[in-house]
Order: structure tokens, then sequence, then C-alpha cells
């Protein structure tokens, strides 16, 4: 018997095949009948179909054998019967099967989806807020990249499941599906609908261009160098004091060569640091609302403005 068995084992050993990995990667699956249960279960299908008697071809492939080794049938640490062993047999045979069809199920449908993302990807390649303003993540649920009010257009990179990797501006990061839709970018390219809040704070600063100087005011008929800012910024909900060194020092300070169109600039006059405030429009220019001029736009080399600039503020992220 002992050579019997040893002939088994060799047997065993010679007929390894991928199916048996499978079957002991699979131990740790989960059943919801009881392994009693499911023992009963298998013998009862086992003897309907006529193969309890057979139990011994179980023995004979590589599934049998391996299952014979690990219930230590071959070493005499388990007294298993032979219908006993094809009932384990089935049983694990049976779990294998239900594991690889869900992964062949989850394969099916991610091939789906990915395909249904390419052709998505081949029909647009922008993105429109539709919500009331949208934050834009470095990483799906990460950290907090920029906000994008309703009807801004950003450019589309890539489809991940409800995320929309995008490009607004100089920032790239990530958009939930549920506060867009895809659009074509062409369309708006250009438009007030991708301009980035420094653009637009630009664009609605140069629809002062013209108006006068007037102390302490606040609107187009007559504006000054603080209220001028002061409206600029408010109406993109960015609200400051009507006071030059409040609203150059309630903000992070930056340096002259790390200067953004939308920071603000300030200017002195004898001991007043904060003298006059701006806004930089970039390539060494801004506009503000000078006493004899009124809103314009100068340069920070300017023969008078040069020598009295003093820094620069950043209000806009």
């Amino acid at each position: 018997m002992n050579q019997k068995l040893a002939c088994l084992f060799l047997a065993a050993t010679l007929g390894v095949s991928s199916i048996v990995i499978a079957f002991a990667d699979d131990n740790k699956a989960t059943d919801t009948a009881t392994p009693d249960e499911s023992y009963y279960a298998a013998v009862e299908e086992l003897t309907v179909a006529g193969l309890n008697n057979n139990a011994g071809a179980v023995l004979t492939d590589s599934k049998g054998m391996n299952l014979a080794i690990d219930l230590g049938m071959l070493d005499g640490k388990n007294d298993l019967s032979l219908a006993e062993l094809s009932a384990q047999a089935l049983i694990r045979e049976q779990k294998v099967a239900r594991v690889q069809a869900k992964k062949e199920a989850a394969r099916i449908k991610a091939e789906a989806k990915a395909s249904a993302e390419k052709v998505l990807m081949s029909q647009f390649d922008g993105v429109m807020i539709t919500a009331d303003g949208s934050e834009m993540y470095a990483d799906p649920n990460g950290d907090t990249v920029r906000s994008l009010a309703d009807g801004k257009v950003a450019q589309l990179e890539a489809i991940e499941g409800n995320w929309y990797k995008v490009t607004f501006g100089e920032k790239t990061g990530y958009l939930n599906a549920d506060d867009c839709e895809l659009v074509d970018y062409s369309k708006y390219e250009g438009t007030s609908a991708t301009n980035t809040i420094r653009e637009d704070v630009l664009d609605y600063a140069y629809t002062y261009l013209g108006t006068p100087y007037v102390f302490g005011g606040t609107s187009y008929s007559g504006i000054d160098c603080s209220g001028f800012t002061m409206q600029v910024f408010a109406h993109f909900g960015i609200y400051m004091s009507h006071g030059v060194t409040e609203q150059c020092t309630s903000h992070p300070s930056v340096s002259r060569g790390d200067l953004q169109p939308g920071d603000l600039v300030s200017f002195g006059d004898g001991g007043d640091a904060y003298a006059h405030v701006g806004i930089y429009v970039g390539d060494g220019n801004f506009i503000h609302a000078g006493c004899s001029t009124g809103v314009t736009v100068s340069s920070l080399s300017d023969s008078y403005w040069g020598p009295r600039y003093t820094g620069g503020a950043r209000v806009l992220d």
C-alpha cells in the first residue's frame, strides 16, 4: 500500500497545473454555506451524477492528487474515503469556478468602462462647470487646487470614473463629473469661459479705463486708487477696505520678481510706504487711478512710479 501511495504522490507531482494554484489561492474564499453543508451537498451531487462510485478517478488528475496531499491522505494523517475526497475536490472546484466568474465579470465591466471613456474622449476635449462653482482637486477627494465658477470651461485631459482630469490656466486637477458637462473646448477657447480669475480681474479692471480721479470715489463717475482696487476685487466676491495700507498689508507680500497679473502693487510718498495702490497687469505694467490721470496703465519702471514702488501683495490664489 505504501508503494501505491508513493506512486500516487509521484503522479501528483507530475500533474500539477495552473488550476492547482487557483485552488490553493482560493482557500480563503468565503462561502455562505457551512463546510458541512457544502460537503453533503457535493456528496449528493456526486451520487446523483453517478460519480460517487468512481471516486477513485479523482485521484488520477492533478486536482484530486493535490487535494489528497493537502488533506494528508498520502501520509496517513487523514482517513477520508475516496468518495469523501471526490466531494471535497468538487467543493474546491466550485469555489474556483465562482472566483473565476467574478474575475471575468470584473474584467468585462472594466473593459466596457474603458471603451466608453475612450469614445467620450474622442468626442469631447472640454469640461464646462454647471454647478454653482466647483472645486478642482489635486487628486480625487484630495486638497483643493482652485475653485471654478459656473460657466467656466477647462481642457479635458482624461476621464477616470466619476472624475474628469482637467487643465485650467496653469493648474491641472480633478473635477467631479456631477458638477460638469462635456463640451467642445474649441467653441469656448479665447472667451471669458476659459479665462482664469486673474484674467477676469484684469478684464474688469480695464472697464474703468478713463474714469476720472475723485478722492473717496468708488464708481465709474469718479474713483480714487484704493476705491478702484476695492471695487474691482469686490466684483469677484473679494472684499477689502477702502484704504491703501489695509489692502496691502492684509494679504501675503510678494517680491517684484514674482509679481503675477492680479497682484496689488503699492507706492510710497515721503515717509508713507502705502500712499498709492494699483493692480499689476504683467510685463512690468499696472493699472491704477492716478490723481492727475484717472484710471490708466503705467509702468513700474516709470521715472515717477519706479522710485516710489514699495512692494506687492498676493490677493488671488
